[in-house]
């Protein structure tokens, strides 16, 4: 192309075709819009070049190669929300853990000193029922009692503190 009447001619005869082609690549209107614009604004200000042969084949590769970069683009930051989203997720499940977490030790701070030890045998030190009745010299049954009693009252704060 060596005059601006070429081009207006050649840019009227390819711009639909381009932006049809643009948005097929992009699936996004307003992108291949833009792209197509740009692909134009490219080819004005190099149509005197007398290296390219093939204008049409040039501005072609020139809106696939741009697609490809907005769709790469696309792909790696809908890549980085997920991981954004990946990792907030998993640090309000950190804050939730450690609520919980303060709110059983506040739980079993207000335990009294009976029921905490009879919980602390039976769930920490992984001691049966009738082991703990037979240290503490009380029945199987009261031993029940302070469990029931204990986990009533861990799930009663740790409802209202969560």
């Amino acid at each position: 192309m060596k005059d601006s009447a070429a081009f207006e001619r050649f840019f009227k005869d390819n711009y639909a075709p381009l932006y049809a082609y643009a948005i097929r690549l992009t699936g996004d209107e307003e992108a291949g819009r833009d792209i197509v614009a740009d692909a134009f604004e490219h080819a004005w200000a190099n149509f005197k070049d007398e290296q390219v042969n093939d204008w049409h084949a040039y501005i072609y590769g020139y809106v696939r190669h741009k697609c490809a970069d907005l769709v790469r683009h696309t792909l790696v930051k809908e890549k980085y929300v997920e991981f954004y989203m990946q990792c907030h997720d998993e640090i309000e499940e950190e804050d939730d853990t450690e609520e919980r977490l303060s709110a059983i030790r506040s739980a079993l701070d207000d335990l009294s000193p009976r029921t905490r030890l009879v919980l602390q045998e039976c769930y920490m030190q992984k001691k049966k029922y009738k082991e703990v009745a037979e240290e503490l010299d009380i029945s199987i049954n009261a031993v029940k009692q302070h469990i029931v009693k204990a986990l009533q009252s861990i799930r009663k704060k740790v409802k209202k503190q969560t």
